[in-house]
Parts: structure tokens; C-alpha cells; sequence
């Protein structure tokens, strides 16, 4: 292999452990903007699918017959058709009509209406591909009577296909900074390995020389760090073992050869690499983070007090809405810490606390 000695174990032992650093953080952040991009797509789902038990009034003494026609003025008037799809579904199950005003397709899995049927508060999610191969997020929530009969149910579908690009984006952006986070590394690094190498190769030629008979050659000392202080050592042990016996030139003193190869692992090697690898693995997830940062923030003006910079949130219509440090910090209804947000049927990120985000999910 032409990768040996000195060069082989750092590029196997200290590059090996940042490629892992960065791949187990690349894959870590990856993973946490698929899922915060998917819980934001499944909070506005849920907020639209709340708002059904407020347009259908007194649903619980209504009939199937009722639940229907009550179903075709609700979607006529639904706001959010450009961006998810409606779907209404009768007692028996079936879509009997929908946002986009196609033929319904029957035969589409719907794993979130058979999680409703089974879930208490009639609510089911889902999130996964249609017979086309297209992945969605679908959200179901079915209405009972008193008598506990299903008298119809509503369901929410967003397809995934743009959410998925921009989370590609995303990691591949990441991927392209782990891999300038490497080159960095690599090409920082060469200089020292080679200050490393030059030094024991020139000592090692030197010492071959001496092996052969010329006592005139020497070493000569160029840094003022351990590898220097090595060179001067090795060098006066040249100078004292340059007298031999005139009769035989046997060399008298050899203690020179154990310093010499006492060079090809300095102790301070490993401390040295890492004083270079740690500040360009701080400096990688800085840029990283900032990057994360710099793509959502804004200089428009908040959707609430018109303060900036804001931070900008994709909404489940494709528009954005803009959200300012101090409106994210506090409940928009209380005046509480704001630790949830969510989506309002005018498109608007609304920041809100735990007790009030338990409040509005429970209605």
C-alpha cells in the first residue's frame, strides 16, 4: 500500500474519527429537519381538522343524510384547497366527494380513517404512499352521534413531494459543508504531518549514511519544538560517536542509532493533531448552526407587531409566515412562555403555551 507509516495511522485514526464526527451529525440534523418539517405539516393538518366540530354544529343529533349536505358547503367554502386536498367520507366509508373535484378514487390505502374508527376522540393520522407512489400526510377525523354511530367523517391530505425536496436540499447542502469541513482538515493537517516526516526522513538518511562510513555527515536542526529538540539531540550524538578506532574504524560510541529511531513517534504527536482537529470541528458545527440560522431568517416584518428581523415559517399553503423574537417568546393569548405553535386557518404561525395548546387540542 503507498500509504504507510506515520501518514497511514493518522489518516485511518484521527481523519477516520472527524469523518465519523461529521456523518453521525449530518445524519442527526437531517433527521431533525424531517421531522420538524413533517410535525409542521402535521400540526396545520390538525388545526384544520379541529375546526370541524366548530362547522358542523350539533353534529351529534345529526344524521349521515344531514353530515352530507352540511359536507358539500363546508368544502365549497373551504380556504386551504391549493395546498391539501379534501376528502368527505359517508357512514359506510366511502369518499363520496372531494376539494378537487375529480372522481374520488376508492381503492387509495387510508390507514387514518381505520385509526379514527378506532380512536375515542375519532381522530387518525397517516403518513405514508398512494397506490401512484406518491407520498402524503393525511389526517381523518370522523364525527359520532349520541348514539355512537358514525354518522361521517372528514379527511386532510398533503402531498409530501415539496416537502421532501427542501429537506433534500437541506441535507445536501449539510453534505457539502462536512465534505469542505473535511478538505479543511486534510489540508491543514498536511503541513504538520509533513513537518513530522521531513524531519525523520532526514534523519533516517542520515543515519544510513553514518552506517556506511561517512562520520562527516549531519542533522541539521530547523524547528524549535520536540522535533527540533530531537534533531539537536541526535546531532550532538553524531559529533560525540564521529571518533572510531583508527586501526579496524570501528565506531566507537553507537548510542546514536537508539535516538534515531526514538523520532518515528514523537509523544507529542497525537496532542499536536488534535490541537488542529478540535478547533476545526468547533468551527464546522458553527457554520453548520449559523447556517441553519441564516436560512430562516428574515427582515420582513412580523405577521403580529411588524417588528423584524422574524423568523420565517413555511405554511401548509406554500406561503410563509414571519414571526419576530419577542411574539415567539410569549403566548398570543395569555401572555404566558410560548413553548408550542401552530398554524390558524388565516396561515399564520401563532405562538402559544402549553396550558392554552392542551386547551384548543381538547376543544
Amino acid at each position: 500500500m503507498w500509504i504507510k507509516g506515520i501518514t497511514r495511522r493518522w489518516l485511518f485514526n484521527v481523519l477516520g474519527i472527524v469523518v465519523l464526527v461529521l456523518v453521525v451529525l449530518i445524519v442527526s440534523l437531517s433527521f431533525a429537519v424531517q421531522n420538524y418539517t413533517y410535525n409542521g405539516i402535521l400540526q396545520a393538518l390538525n388545526a384544520n381538522s379541529r375546526e370541524l366540530t366548530n362547522v358542523f354544529i350539533d353534529y351529534k343529533n345529526k344524521t349521515s343524510s344531514d353530515f352530507t349536505s352540511f359536507a358539500y358547503t363546508y368544502v365549497e367554502n373551504f380556504t386551504s384547497k391549493e395546498s391539501m386536498e379534501l376528502m368527505v367520507i359517508n357512514s359506510d366509508g366511502r369518499i363520496v366527494l372531494t376539494s378537487t373535484g375529480f372522481t374520488p378514487d376508492q381503492n387509495q390505502p387510508m390507514n387514518d380513517y381505520y385509526a379514527a374508527l378506532q380512536d375515542a376522540e375519532g381522530y387518525g393520522s397517516w403518513k405514508g404512499k398512494l397506490s401512484s407512489g406518491e407520498r402524503v400526510m393525511a389526517v381523518t377525523r370522523v364525527l359520532r352521534n349520541n348514539d355512537g354511530m358514525v354518522v361521517g367523517g372528514v379527511r386532510y391530505v398533503v402531498s409530501l413531494e415539496n416537502a421532501d425536496r427542501q429537506i433534500l436540499a437541506i441535507v445536501a447542502t449539510l453534505t457539502g459543508i462536512g465534505v469542505l469541513i473535511i478538505l479543511f482538515v486534510c489540508i491543514s493537517s498536511t503541513y504538520f504531518v509533513k513537518s513530522i516526516l521531513n524531519p525523520v526522513r532526514e534523519i533516517n538518511s542520515t543515519a544510513k549514511r553514518i552506517a556506511q562510513g561517512d562520520f562527516d555527515a549531519r542533522i541539521q536542526k530547523k524547528h524549535n519544538d520536540e522535533i527540533g529538540e530531537l534533531c539537536g539531540n541526535c546531532g550532538e550524538k553524531i559529533e560525540k560517536g564521529a571518533n572510531f578506532c583508527g586501526k579496524c574504524g570501528a565506531v566507537v560510541e553507537k548510542e546514536q542509532s537508539e535516538h534515531v529511531y526514538d523520532v518515528i513517534a514523537p509523544k507529542n504527536t497525537s496532542a499536536r493533531v488534535w490541537k488542529i482537529i478540535i478547533p476545526s470541528l468547533i468551527v464546522g458545527v458553527i457554520v453548520i448552526w449559523g447556517f441553519m440560522q441564516l436560512m430562516s431568517v428574515s427582515d420582513k416584518p412580523c405577521d403580529w407587531c411588524g417588528h423584524s428581523p422574524t423568523v420565517a415559517y413555511k405554511e401548509s399553503d406554500g406561503s410563509y409566515s414571519y414571526v419576530c423574537k419577542e411574539c415567539r417568546k410569549k403566548c398570543a393569548w395569555c401572555g404566558k412562555k410560548a413553548t408550542r405553535h401552530y398554524e390558524n386557518m388565516m396561515h399564520k404561525e401563532v405562538f402559544v403555551c402549553e396550558e392554552t395548546y392542551k386547551k384548543m387540542h381538547d376543544d
